[in-house]
Order: structure tokens, then C-alpha cells, then sequence
């Protein structure tokens, strides 16, 4: 049995054990996602204390209701999208975004702001003023798209229910955003640019 093998063992072991009612295994599971979920939705909301509001009541619900959930889950998938909406929620109750599918962007009102990690880092070189002009021209959904997909590692399917659009329509989208990097990039790095979108701070 390899390695990976025995994670997914482990890590069913632990959700079994958190449905039963384990603080341990609840624990684990909070301290494995909470810096994955903070990543994700400072991009969705600039006020901090309605994201770490929004994390806390997410785990509050994820154990009240422990019992009514799969035995088989893809765990990082059911929170990013819980966390989502979640945040949205709070933001809409607040009269601080307009709900649309993707909330608009507008930084005075606080609503949805979708940064790629470290895009506000990048020297001014030749290329990286190149791929900062590539960034800068794609809109909140694509630039979700892409961090969906390389930075949380989700499948299509799973990034369709996020989104709220159907799987072939997700795969489709990210192949056309790829595709239009790769013309926009001019023979420079298209592994720089997921950097960007992958790597952490």
C-alpha cells in the first residue's frame, strides 16, 4: 500500500471519527483547512472579520450536522463551496454586493475581489510587466477558474457546482483562459504565470 493510499485511508479514518462525534478528529480536520479556506476567501472578501466569521460559523455547521453527512466526501470541495456561500450570504445581508451568480467587483462596497496569489509582488521586468498585463485582463470568474483548478486541485465537475455552471462549460472555460495566456504571453512563461496562481504566500 503506498503512501497516498494510506492518506486517503487515514483521512476517512479521521471523518468517520469526526460524524461520531471525535473533538480530535474535528480538530484535525480545522487545523488541516483553516489556512486553505482563509487563502480562498480573503480573494472572495476584503473584510476580514466577515471571513473569519464566515470560517467559524462554517465549522459550527460542519459538526452540528455531522451526522447528516456522506460517509464518502470530497472534503476540500464541500467546504471551499460552503465557505462561499456562506460569505456571500453575510455579504448580501449586509447590502455589500450585488448577487449574481458572481458578485461584481467593487472595492468601495467590499464585495467580490479576486486576486491571483502574489500578483501584486512582481518586479516591473520586461516579462513581468508582460504577465501582469495578462492578469490584468482577466475578470473575476476566470481568474477563479484558474485558482480553482491549479491551486485547490478540484475536478471539473466540482468546480461546475462552485461556479454554478456545468462541468464541459468549466473545462472548456479554463482550456479558452490557458489558450489566450499562452497567445497574450509572447514565448514567455506560462509555468510563471500558475506559479502565480498556485503559490502560496
Amino acid at each position: 500500500m503506498n503512501k497516498q493510499t494510506n492518506k486517503v485511508k487515514d483521512w476517512r479514518q479521521t471523518w468517520l471519527k469526526f460524524k461520531e462525534g471525535d473533538m480530535d478528529a474535528f480538530n484535525r480536520i480545522y487545523v488541516a483547512y483553516f489556512d486553505k479556506l482563509h487563502a480562498y476567501g480573503s480573494k472572495l472578501t476584503n473584510d476580514n472579520s466577515i471571513l473569519e466569521d464566515s470560517i467559524q460559523e462554517l465549522f459550527l455547521q460542519l459538526y452540528t450536522r455531522r451526522s447528516k453527512l456522506a460517509n464518502d466526501v470530497n472534503l476540500e470541495y464541500y467546504l471551499l463551496k460552503s465557505l462561499k456561500l456562506t460569505i456571500y450570504q453575510r455579504l448580501r445581508r449586509k447590502g455589500r454586493m450585488v448577487f449574481s451568480g458572481l458578485a461584481r467587483d467593487d472595492s468601495e462596497s467590499g464585495s467580490f475581489i479576486f486576486k491571483l496569489e502574489n500578483e501584486e509582488e512582481l518586479s516591473e521586468d520586461e516579462s513581468n510587466k508582460q504577465l501582469r498585463k495578462v492578469l490584468g485582463e482577466l475578470d473575476q470568474k476566470q481568474r477563479e477558474l484558474l485558482y480553482l483548478k491549479f491551486y485547490n486541485s478540484l475536478s471539473y465537475k466540482e468546480i461546475g457546482e462552485i461556479l454554478g455552471i456545468n462541468p464541459d462549460s468549466a473545462k472548456k472555460q479554463v482550456y479558452r483562459i490557458i489558450k489566450k495566456i499562452k497567445q497574450n504571453l509572447n514565448g514567455f512563461s506560462l509555468e510563471l504565470f500558475l506559479y502565480v496562481v498556485q503559490h502560496r504566500k
